[in-house]
């Protein structure tokens, strides 16, 4: 599409909607896309709350404990309105070491970090440009010889 296109769509009264349409019509560009998550609870029948689609939206620490042969893995969704900090603290009770690997919306932040027997690791994660910081968080914390685990992970948005 060309530009002049472009601007006989506006001129003509079609409006803005039409004219992002033709935007995103034009080659080489690509409409954003929206990805709906399983997870999260349904909001059905009831009336909307952000406490529905928000695990950290109380702004107080969901603590969890895992113990067993089985790697832990945890998902966090943030949201801007509770603060630009976002911060996992994670306490290795176990015999070995574990490892741990933080993604955000399927990026990976943090890959295999070693956390030693007895030991404790925060990571903190701040949004510097927006309001508050978003996103879906994925958290992974293994063993690499399958010995049992035992961990206390803590996470907290500010």
């Amino acid at each position: 599409m060309t530009l002049k296109k472009l601007s006989l769509l506006l001129v003509t009264g079609l409006g803005v909607a039409a004219a992002a349409i033709a935007i995103f019509a034009a080659p080489g560009l690509q409409p954003p896309s929206v990805q709906a998550s399983s997870s999260l609870p349904s909001a059905a029948g009831s009336a909307y709350s952000e406490n529905q689609i928000n695990l950290l939206s109380h702004r107080q620490p969901l603590e969890t404990h895992h113990s067993g042969l089985g790697a832990y893995t945890g998902e966090y969704t943030s949201s801007p309105l509770n603060g630009k900090k976002l911060t996992f603290t994670i306490r290795n009770n176990s015999s070995s070491s574990v490892y741990m690997t933080i993604k955000r919306n399927q990026v990976k932040f943090i890959e295999d970090i070693a956390i030693s027997p007895g030991s404790s690791r925060t990571q903190e994660f701040k949004e510097l440009a927006a309001e508050g910081i978003s996103g879906s968080w994925d958290m992974y914390i293994y063993t690499r010889n399958g010995d049992f685990v035992d961990l206390d992970i803590s996470a907290e948005q500010s």
